[in-house]
């Protein structure tokens, strides 16, 4: 998670977004993230 580090220290970036499988979600949620308040949704144009 050397990214996450270099971006607290080095970048203006405050906030990281991401969409994790449920497999997945335990390791980001190890390294510092939580669930959102507002889950996201998108759509692409057909």
């Amino acid at each position: 998670m050397a990214q996450l580090t270099w971006f607290q220290t080095d970048t203006g970036v405050r906030v990281v977004d991401l969409n994790a499988t449920p497999d997945g979600a335990g390791m980001y949620q190890s390294a510092g993230f939580s669930a959102s308040a507002f889950p996201s949704c998108s759509v692409s144009p057909s």
